[in-house]
């Protein structure tokens, strides 16, 4: 037996409540601080903090993908781009030197420092 809702365009009851549901929970996800932990951080991850403004978060989140692979350049230089945007030039410049130190070539690295 299905009970209908005035003014639902006639839904079932627990139709309506599993669509609520699921509003609720897509909401209570982009409502929850984002946390990153070494397991779960990446490249990606840092990124879209970045893009979205999060800078301490994408700074964390760099450190957690250096942290997981150092020899990582890429990521090295994206933590030196997230700390330079912070206004922290000291830590983005040894990021850039860590960046340095695992792919010595690296003209990412070498123009960031230059602009530090």
């Amino acid at each position: 037996m299905n009970i209908l809702v005035a003014g639902t365009d006639g839904l079932p009851v627990r139709t309506l409540i599993m669509k609520i549901l699921k509003l609720l929970a897509v909401v209570a996800a982009l409502l929850l601080p984002v946390s990153v932990s070494s397991q779960t951080a990446s490249p990606a991850a840092a990124m879209a903090l970045e893009q979205q403004g999060k800078l301490s978060e994408a700074v964390e989140a760099w450190r957690a993908v250096t942290e997981h692979n150092p020899r990582d350049a890429g990521a090295f230089a994206g933590l030196g781009v997230a700390l330079a945007r912070e206004t922290r030039y000291k830590d983005a410049e040894a990021a850039y030197r860590d960046c340095l130190g695992s792919e010595p070539a690296g003209s990412t690295a070498q123009s960031g420092v230059g602009g530090v």
